[in-house]
This record gives C-alpha cells, sequence and structure tokens, in this order.
C-alpha cells in the first residue's frame, strides 16, 4: 500500500479507539488486507474533504461572530474571543491556528496556510482556499440556489515517510460545495477532486455524494458546537491512489452511515470501504473486496470501540 497515504490518517486523525486487552495479534492478522482497504479509502476521502473542512471552520467563526453581535462584514474575526472558564480562547487560533493568514475579498474570504505550521487538526498544507459566500453573511442563511462554494489555489497537503521525507499531495481540481437545507442539516458536496501525489503520474478522481452534517446548534457557532458531536451521513468513490507493484490509480468506494464525530474523532457508526473492479486490484492479496468498521461509544467508561469484519473474520471477536 502506499506508505505516504497512509501516514496521513496517523498524522490527521490519531484515533483514540481501544483494542480489548485479551485480543492477540495473531486474531488480527486475517482482517489486516481489510484494515489497507480501509486507510487507502478512507485516506482519499479525508484529502478530498480539506476545502470544505476550511469553509466549515470558517462557518464556526463567522456564526461565533453574529452570535456575538458584531459585524461578520466588518468585525476583526481574528479578535473574536469565547470564555472557557477564566480563559479568553481565540476562535480563529483554535479553529486554524495561528500561522494561518485570513483575507476578505469584498463578502468572500480567503484562508492561506503556511507549510510550517501544524495545523490545529494535525495536518500540514500550503497554498489557498477562497471561500465564496454567494452573498450570504453566515452558512445557514445559504441555500441549494445560493451555496458556498470554495475554490483552491495551489492547495498541497503535505505526508512524511518513517524516515521523515515529506512529499505533497497537489490538487489539481475538485469543486466544493456547501448549503444549508432549511431545516437542521448542512449539505456538503465535493466532486470530481484530481489529486497527485509528487512524481507519481497516477491521479485520484474522488467524487463525494452529498454528505449530511448536523451539528447541537444549527447556526455552527463556535461557542455553541465546540466539543459537541456532529452527525455526519455520505459517500464517495472513483479513483484514488494505491500502491502495489506500482503507482497507479484504482476505483474504491466509500460509505458512512450514523456517523457521530467528536472533535476529529469518530465515535459511532459504520463506515464500508472497498474495491470498485477486481481486475484493478491484487485478488491474492484481498481475498475480499470490501471491510467494515463499526465504532460504538461506551459513555460509563468514555470509550470508543471499534469491530472491524472483512472476509468472514471479525476483529475483536463478538
Amino acid at each position: 500500500m502506499n506508505k505516504l497515504i497512509a501516514t496521513i490518517a496517523l498524522a490527521a486523525l490519531a484515533f483514540t479507539s481501544c483494542i480489548k486487552e485479551n485480543d492477540t495479534w495473531k486474531e488480527m492478522l486475517p482482517v489486516q488486507p481489510g484494515m489497507y482497504i480501509y486507510q487507502l479509502a478512507t485516506d482519499q476521502d479525508k484529502l478530498a474533504m480539506r476545502p470544505a473542512n476550511a469553509a466549515l471552520r470558517l462557518a464556526m467563526l463567522l456564526a461565533e461572530a453574529d452570535k456575538q453581535g458584531e459585524d461578520v462584514l466588518s468585525a476583526d474575526l481574528k479578535e473574536i474571543v469565547v470564555k472557557k472558564g477564566d480563559a479568553s480562547i481565540k476562535v480563529w487560533e483554535t479553529l486554524f491556528g495561528a500561522h494561518t493568514k485570513l483575507e476578505r475579498q469584498g463578502e468572500d474570504y480567503l484562508i492561506t496556510y503556511s507549510d510550517e505550521a501544524q495545523l490545529p487538526d494535525r495536518f500540514f498544507m500550503a497554498g489557498s482556499v477562497l471561500v465564496k459566500t454567494n452573498g450570504t453573511k453566515v452558512l445557514n442563511q445559504s441555500s441549494y440556489s445560493a451555496p458556498w462554494t470554495v475554490e483552491m489555489q495551489d492547495l498541497k497537503v503535505f505526508a512524511y515517510t518513517n524516515t521523515g521525507l515529506r512529499s505533497a499531495f497537489n490538487f489539481d481540481g475538485g469543486e466544493t460545495t456547501l448549503y444549508f437545507d432549511g431545516a437542521d442539516s448542512y449539505i456538503i458536496g465535493a466532486s470530481s477532486f484530481r489529486i497527485h501525489l509528487d512524481n507519481v503520474d497516477a491521479s485520484s478522481n474522488w467524487t463525494g455524494r452529498c454528505y449530511t452534517l448536523r451539528a447541537e446548534d444549527s447556526s455552527l457557532a463556535y461557542s455553541l458546537c465546540s466539543g459537541k458531536d456532529f452527525k455526519v451521513e455520505g459517500g464517495a468513490s472513483g479513483p484514488t491512489l494505491y500502491s502495489s507493484d506500482m503507482t497507479q490509480a484504482v476505483g474504491m468506494g466509500y460509505e458512512l452511515t450514523n456517523g457521530v464525530y467528536r472533535g476529529m474523532q469518530i465515535i459511532s457508526g459504520t463506515q464500508e470501504c472497498r474495491f470498485l473492479s477486481p481486475l484493478e486490484y491484487d485478488t491474492t492479496k484481498y481475498p475480499a473486496s470490501s471491510v467494515t468498521y463499526e465504532w460504538s461509544y461506551d459513555s460509563s467508561t468514555n470509550t470508543v470501540f471499534q469491530k472491524i469484519r472483512y472476509n468472514g473474520y471479525v476483529y475483536p471477536k463478538d
């Protein structure tokens, strides 16, 4: 598998889900090919959702400014603060980090990343995204006919090998839209994401099918949503970068049902990842084309559990 793609998950989402102590490495071996399938599909989806992630973080900042009675179009957004105990927290720095730049362009917002500073969600990025608001001050004023859109400008996500070498995933194209459904949900589309790795000819072409996101408060104001659960459902598919004997684009699919996220971590829901065609991957290494991850949360112990189902095997065992 592509070692660089795998590093993205380790750097961006260090899951703290628990594995039962009495399970052994031997019991885990039958599901390992499925774990690789999961890694490849989810990493590709995380890459394609980076522009939407930026827009949602900006939406939380703008909604917080609006909640505090600020004029969103003229306020110094980097100085918006919320109280947490005795501390005053700068919302911009919490969401984007101190080294990320924000510039207004009329009613739109240009977000520019520094490749030398790790973001709060543990990615390293460079380049910019332009969030176009279509004349709406906050995201819950958007609609299907007047969505937010996100344009990429030389956007890159960096990954690191086990030896510390850095390579870039370069975003060559893709369309991102976000809008409020008028009830309690945000609809997110990410289509035709073409991404290639440094010095590799193969390129992805990944498309999401309308992810639905519901927050604790539909305004998305930071003080009302921070630390609370976000409910997410949706799926994506298309050619993605995959490495066996050579790097090539291979069709894969990803589906999330009943997903609940707290911060950066999924705490419940089901994720299914799969190859789309047996003609595109090594069937001797992958005896089954799909894997399912089931996540559950025990509130009494504040513990997240995962169960992996692959090729008739289950880990940890029931």
